[in-house]
């Protein structure tokens, strides 16, 4: 929310990670000079290849399969826009610094109450449409999608250097080869048909038609913003428009550099100090029931309901509700709870 305030850009480059995108490769670094580039982190592996460091990076996938995406790689010129439940790794990501975005996880809520909201993305099923979000709120007028194809152009699931392709050929063997690891991919949804914007036939599926229905909804709903596809080859989306990458290289260049004016940089020292505080308070209550319904089962109802009052008004009552699941036998109530819960803290 902060860098939201402070800094407003006029036209942004979403980049996705689909075979399309090998067209605006001759091009990235001058986009890159007239233009604020984002990328999703499966796309970031083959634009580095190209000698460009994007301006913002975006990862909102908790799995650690999605952190293997920007494992080992660094962009030290580059914002990466996280929410708190990315993989720990995430954050040991050499790079100029991080946003945080907001997410649903009762952790991240805490340290929202406790410094300020990190600001809400959205959700469109695809971090392409947080990337989407992230231009428009940054004042964006145009939006410009390049490798967003929503489709298998010329059978193939993702761009030629992309992480996930490295991952497929890492995979392949004689028996097991690229094309067959490939097709699960494009198959494993209910194959439909689509055109791209040249009025050819493309392939797509459930999931991809899904994640296109968001994006037309919402610029529908975003008349401000125009949206358009620099990538012939992408399934056709109802209001976003083919525009020529000529007719943007006509713009005047920018500043190189991307500013992170925040108004002031919150010191989350205290915050997490607070939290460790706060947390061991919560598993020291659990641990104190685990006792007590060890050493006497009987006759305890009041001193339990006085210790499930203080975990409900805890900063982590989401968090308690989520894991605490009542049963007959009180004692494995809590044991679940400190199962669950039980964690170390650094």
């Amino acid at each position: 929310n902060e860098y939201l305030k402070n800094n407003k850009a006029d036209d942004f480059v979403v980049l996705g990670a689909g075979p399309s995108l090998k067209n605006i490769f001759p091009y990235l670094k001058e986009l890159k000079s007239k233009y604020k580039i984002i990328c999703v982190e499966t796309a970031l592996n083959a634009i580095l290849k190209n000698g460009v460091e994007p301006d913002f990076i975006i990862i909102t996938d908790p799995q650690y399969y999605a952190y293997r995406h920007i494992q080992g790689l660094k962009a030290e010129s580059s914002f990466l826009i996280a929410p708190l439940s990315v993989h720990p790794g995430v954050f040991r990501f050499k790079c100029k610094g991080f946003l945080l975005c907001s997410d649903m996880i009762p952790l991240s809520k805490y340290f929202e109450n406790k410094i300020g909201e990190f600001g809400d993305l959205g959700a469109g099923g695809s971090v392409a449409s947080c990337a989407w979000n992230f231009a428009r709120l940054s004042g964006a007028k145009n939006i410009y999608l390049a490798g967003l194809d929503l489709s298998y152009p010329q059978k193939q699931t993702h761009i030629k250097g992309s992480s996930a392709e490295q991952k497929f050929l890492s995979l392949s063997t004689r028996v097991s080869s690229l094309d067959k690891l490939t097709s699960g991919g494009i198959y494993s949804a209910i194959s439909e048909p689509a055109v791209d914007y040249s009025g050819n036939k493309v392939i797509t599926d459930s999931r991809m038609k899904m994640f296109a229905w968001w994006f037309e909804s919402k610029i529908q709903a975003c008349p401000e913003t125009k949206t358009y596809t620099l990538c012939k080859e992408s399934m056709k989306i109802p209001g976003v428009e083919y525009c020529s990458i000529e007719s943007l290289l006509k713009k005047e260049n920018i500043s190189s550099k991307t500013s992170i004016s925040t108004g002031g940089a919150k010191d989350i020292s205290a915050v997490k100090k607070e939290f460790i505080k706060d947390y061991k308070n919560l598993l020291q209550n659990i641990n104190r029931a685990v006792e007590l319904c060890m050493i006497n089962p009987d006759g305890l109802d009041a001193q339990l309901e006085k210790i499930d009052a203080d975990l409900f008004n805890s900063p982590f009552n989401e968090l308690i509700r989520l894991s605490y699941k009542k049963e007959e036998n009180k004692i494995n109530t809590y044991l679940n709870m400190k199962k669950l819960l039980d964690v170390d803290l650094i």
